[in-house]
């Protein structure tokens, strides 16, 4: 409920943590996911257990707290390097995060029982849901689903195999910004972080 892990990552790093940002009271919103109970019995079925991701999210145990601890003390340690710690992080993500190899690689190194319940099940469940929201209302003339970057690419699959849905267009929206004008890192740094972020992300898409 407080967020846990999530907001703790979001504020450390001076971001908005997305319950906070998004309009999820809005009578138009329409919860389309798996219910945490749905995805622990998911990953029991597979023989895997998902009180280790909870307890991570919810910063509980060893291996929760060490990493609370760790994003808690970013502000501190930003404050005593001028502004460099953030900085590095933030286009380290950028550079990651807006990699589709890179992220595909990081769900493959998770093993095929996260991508399979975190990603395919809960895209399966998001179209389940917005084909009833189009049937149940005639009126309806537009519908958005929205989901994280590594959902996407899933998500245009199920939409392809319906066989009413086109592509038109891609659009890449900024979620986050970086200007190296207002930056402690140099153009040097930023390229060299840059450098390791697209090696990372090939070596992680092997």
């Amino acid at each position: 409920a407080d967020g846990g892990l999530q907001r703790t990552m979001a504020e450390s790093l001076g971001l908005v943590f997305q319950l906070d940002e998004l309009p999820y009271g809005n009578m138009s919103w329409t919860p389309g996911d798996m219910s945490i109970d749905e995805v622990g019995a998911a990953f029991e079925a597979r023989g895997e257990r998902i009180e280790d991701l909870t307890d991570l999210l919810s910063e509980k145990g060893l291996v929760g707290g060490l990493v609370r601890g760790i994003f808690g003390m970013i502000p501190t340690l930003d404050a005593l390097f001028g502004g460099r710690v953030v900085d590095t992080i933030r286009v380290v993500l950028i550079e990651t995060l807006g990699n589709e190899s890179a992220i595909n690689g990081a769900l493959t190194m998770q093993g095929p029982a996260f991508k399979e319940v975190l990603i395919d099940l809960r895209n399966e469940r998001a179209m389940q849901i917005t084909d009833s929201e189009i049937a149940a209302n005639d009126e309806l003339k537009s519908i958005a689903v929205l989901y994280g970057a590594g959902h996407l690419s899933g998500l245009a699959e199920l939409l392809a195999e319906r066989g009413d849905y086109t592509m038109v267009d891609e659009r890449w929206l900024p979620a986050m910004h970086f200007n190296i004008n207002d930056s402690p890192l140099s153009r040097g740094e930023v390229d060299l972080l840059r450098g390791f972020a697209g090696r990372a992300s090939q070596l992680g898409a092997r």
